[in-house]
């Protein structure tokens, strides 16, 4: 899924390069999978959206369409380190809405940071919908 993943950011980056939207933010991930598929071991996947944070909505400018991330309480949890090991994050949340009775709503989506060629400092916000 990574490489999908990165094969989309770079058809972002490409509709953004012809200058129709300014973005001023953070790549980000929303996942729309049902709250109790794992996403990170799903056969069938799930449906994504990737794009960049912007300053304000837009109209939709060529292939990028103006989105949002779901709007309501979330619980989440910032990852410091590789991508590859990001179910640290994803198991914390799930523990954390155990732990305190509240149930994922069903969409999750990440924030990645700033890139930093120690992976010990790369950061990625983690979010999950609560019902």
């Amino acid at each position: 899924m990574a490489y999908e993943i990165r094969m989309l950011f770079d058809q972002v980056y490409s509709e953004l390069g012809k200058g129709l939207v300014k973005q001023n933010g953070q790549n980000v991930v929303v996942y729309w999978g049902a709250p109790d598929v794992n996403l990170l071991a799903s056969p069938q996947g799930c449906p994504i959206e990737v794009g960049v944070q912007v300053a304000a909505p837009f109209e939709n400018a060529g292939a990028l369409i103006s989105s949002t991330t779901p709007a309501g309480t979330a619980a989440t949890s910032a990852h410091f380190g590789p991508y590859d090991q990001m179910g640290k994050a994803y198991d914390a949340i799930y523990k954390w809405c155990a732990d305190n009775e509240r149930r994922p709503a069903g969409p999750f989506w990440e924030v990645y940071g700033d890139w930093d060629d120690d992976p010990a400092r790369v950061r990625t916000d983690v979010y999950c919908l609560l019902a």
